[in-house]
This record gives C-alpha cells, structure tokens and sequence, in this order.
C-alpha cells in the first residue's frame, strides 16, 4: 500500500531520516520535516506520506524577462531614445541656413530656434516618438520663457518691421495670434499630455536642453548672442530664461501629478521672475530700440531705402566737418518709424 500511494521515488529514501529529508529536497518534493517523523519507515507510512503530501512543492523561480519596447525609425538597436533620428533632422536644419535657392525670408526663418523647436516636435508626433515628449516639453517651456523675457515691452514689434523688410507684412493682432500659437500652445500641450499620462519629466533633459539650444547659437553664429537673428534683445536674461524654464519643468509637472497645488503655484512664479526683470525694467526699451536702429544700417534692405545725401553740406556747419554717422543713423530711423 505505501508503494502504490506513495512517489514513484518514496522506495529509494531508505529509512535514515536524514538521508530521506535531503534525497526528498534534492527532488523537489518537499522542506525539511520534523526527525520525529522519520523514525522508521516500515512503522511509520502513514506519517511519512502525510508528510510528502502536505509539504508545499517547492516552485523554481522563472527570472522575468524585459522586453524592449521597438522604436519607430530606429537606426541603432542601442539607441533607446532614438537620438540619431533627431540629430539627422537638425543637421539638415542647419544645412539650410546656406542653401541659396531659397528665398531669404524663409533661410532667416530656418535660423530661428523657435523653428528648430517645432520641426523636432512635429517629427516626433508624426513618427511616433513618445520617449521625446519628456525632453520636448522641457524645451518648449523654456523657449517660451525665454521668448518672452527677450521680447518684453513691445520689442516683438521690430520683428513684424525685420519681416516686412523681407517683403512678408504681419498685423499685430495677426503676430501676436501666430507668437502664442507657435509659442504658448506647444507648451501648454505638452504639459497636459505628460500630466493626463502621469510621465515626469527627468532633471537631465534640462541638460539636454542646454546642449541643443546652446549648439544651435554656435552653429549659427558662433556666439551666444542671437540679436543678428531676431532684433537686439536683453540676451543674457532671455538665456536665464531658457534655462530656468527648462530645469523648472521637472517639478512643475511633478506637482500637477501629484494636484500640489502650492507649489505648482510657487513653481509657475519661478518661471515668471525672468520676465519681470525686462518687463519691469526702466530703460530697457529706449536700449533696445536704439540698437536696432543702429543695426538696420548697412544692412542690404535699407542701404537701398537710404537717401543719397549721407553728410551735412561742409559750408553750412561751424567746423566743416561733416556728420557722415549721425546723418545715416537719423535717415534709418525715421524710415523704420
């Protein structure tokens, strides 16, 4: 009877307990058993089989296996986030700014970071890239602090005259539409995608931010200084811009997951203050103003738009000396007024 009900191994385990107890774990049958049990087999089956049969089985760990997600458009099996896809993209971006055949409004617009910014997100949208989103709302947020801490006061308007010197004309209503639109609205949406998906944002794609936007001035100009793309601006504030909205992301999306509303509040003043420090500054218009008007002579469009005479006659003034530089400057910015 011990043989019919018992394992097909139970006539091997003899009758020292210990032996018995360890052929039984070597076989996966059962744990270590009180030795009271084990006394004699040939006395005892009935407890050793109630044993076997309430031991719990022991069950072989399987280790879990990762599966990689698969990327759209992946080059390299070990590029995760896909960084290469967008690399190529800048490239090619940057390869515009030298391409004669088109018009010149539209290679000074392939020199704006702003474009740069809206061609790395429509194609991550169109292809598919979700592992972007992260480092795309970091950057899309401290683009638009930094935007608006630069164009403070009004100065957003030599823009609409910079484009009506290359023949394209903005109303205001239409530019200030088109600034938020190209601006505000990626950010916005962005951040409402990555707070309904409950996906934080890294601190390392500020660095990331900091990388591209930073590559994109060198390669454009050689300097940090973007005034000879758009119109003279505070830069070194609208760079402290981009960068504190970039880092201030981390935490902004953070407390809206999690509904902290004070210090989403505290969070949305940090990125305000490099506004405040242009908006409310003084002098910084009548600067500003100046230099561009100074940077509108010699340039191409207004050499043409300048009058012919560009000095004072020498026997109307005391000295005889004429005012070459003062006289251009003043035609310049009666014409851009």
């Amino acid at each position: 009877q011990v043989q019919e009900s018992a394992p097909w191994f139970l006539p091997a385990l003899g009758t020292c307990p210990r032996r018995s107890a360890s052929l039984a774990r070597s076989l996966g049958a059962c744990r270590p058993t009180p030795s009271c049990l084990f006394e004699d087999l040939n006395t005892y089956p009935e407890n050793y089989l109630f044993c076997l049969r309430r031991a719990p089985v022991a069950r072989r760990t399987v280790p879990k296996m990762t599966v990689a997600l698969r990327v759209p458009l992946q080059f390299f099996p070990g590029d995760r986030h896909n960084v290469a896809l967008g690399v190529l993209l800048l490239f090619a971006l940057a390869g515009l700014k030298d391409f004669e055949r088109l018009p010149s409004v539209v290679r000074w617009q392939m020199n704006a970071y702003t474009n740069w910014s809206l061609a790395l997100l429509t194609l991550g949208v169109a292809t598919g890239q979700k592992q972007w989103e992260p480092f795309l709302c970091a950057n899309s947020i401290g683009l638009l602090v930094g935007y608006r801490t630069a164009m403070a006061q009004g100065l957003d308007g030599n823009l609409i005259k910079k484009f009506k010197s290359h023949g394209v004309i903005f109303s205001k209503p239409l530019f200030g539409l088109l600034d938020h639109l190209l601006h505000t609205v990626p950010a916005v949406a962005l951040v409402a995608r990555l707070v309904s998906n409950k996906t934080r944002v890294p601190y390392i794609n500020a660095m990331y931010c900091a990388i591209m936007s930073s590559w994109f001035a060198f390669r454009q100009q050689a300097k940090l200084d973007s005034s000879g793309i758009y119109v003279p601006h505070p830069w070194v504030r609208s760079w402290l811009g981009i960068w504190i909205g970039s880092v201030l992301t981390t935490p902004l999306i953070d407390s809206l997951i999690r509904r902290q509303w004070s210090k989403s509040a505290l969070v949305m003043i940090g990125l305000i203050l490099p506004w405040c420090t242009t908006r409310f500054d003084p002098g910084l218009k009548n600067k500003y103003m100046f230099e561009y008007a100074v940077a509108c002579v010699g340039s191409p469009q207004q050499v043409r738009r300048l009058p012919s005479v560009t000095c004072r006659d020498p026997e109307k003034g005391r000295s005889g000396m004429p005012h070459i530089r003062s006289d251009i400057i003043l035609a310049s910015s009666k014409l851009e007024l």
